[in-house]
């Protein structure tokens, strides 16, 4: 037990008056004189100076009498000469029975501990989640398809301008064409790589792409490397 506890006094011209007990710290009670003050001060004249000490210990409280006149009285018995007495929390002693004041110790209400008020919301911020890994993953790869068609039509526009020069007796004299199968073996490691990673709804733009290349492969007659022909 580590609630506070109090004497107070229950009847007489003094009722209400009241002292808190501190763990370990001894009061005194008695009659107020002109000379002589006292933790808790009574007015009435059968009330010694001082009367009675109290000391508080965490569980019970020490009664010692401090040779007053007419005594205390714990539980009917009367201390007098400097008797100790202990008693419980919450008992009555009676100063100067039967006609003076008696003293209530008793524990006090512990305070009510207030809850802290609630949090403020806040909502929380909002962040651009990045995309899933499947559509990041979908759109490199549709890029890079992109890229691939855009290098399918290069080669499609430098196989017609080669084909359109009147130098070349077969329409391919002017081709570089170690750059053109470079790029051609290039294009079919990539479309190759793809296979491998391109979602299933991403594959009909793969078959298209993988069909131009052989459209051009056909087209620059590079279906296999051109013989006889000296890399420009």
């Amino acid at each position: 037990m580590s609630a506070e506890v109090e004497a107070f006094v229950l009847d007489g011209p003094n009722q209400g008056r009241s002292l808190i007990l501190r763990v370990g710290v001894e009061v005194k009670v008695g009659r107020q004189d002109v000379d002589r003050s006292f933790d808790l001060n009574l007015s009435e004249p059968v009330v010694s100076s001082p009367h009675v000490a109290l000391t508080y210990n965490g569980q019970t409280i020490e009664v010692r009498d401090l040779m007053a006149r007419n005594g205390t009285t714990v539980d009917n018995q009367t201390l007098k000469g400097g008797a100790v007495a202990v008693v419980p929390v919450g008992s009555v002693i009676h100063l100067a029975y039967p006609r003076g004041p008696r003293l209530s110790l008793r524990q006090l209400a512990a305070p009510a501990v207030l809850a802290p008020p609630p949090a403020k919301y806040v909502p929380p911020s909002v962040v651009n989640a990045p995309p899933p890994p499947a559509q990041s993953e979908l759109s490199s790869l549709q890029a890079r398809i992109e890229q691939l068609e855009q290098e399918n039509q290069a080669l499609r526009n430098t196989a017609v301008r080669a084909s359109q020069t009147s130098q070349a007796s077969d329409g391919r004299a002017n081709i570089n064409w170690s750059r053109v199968a470079a790029c051609l073996q290039d294009f079919r490691e990539k479309l190759e790589a793809l296979q491998e990673m391109v979602p299933e709804d991403c594959k009909s733009e793969l078959h298209s792409t993988r069909a131009r290349l052989r459209d051009l492969e056909r087209m620059l007659g590079l279906t296999s490397p051109p013989t006889g022909s000296a890399p420009g």
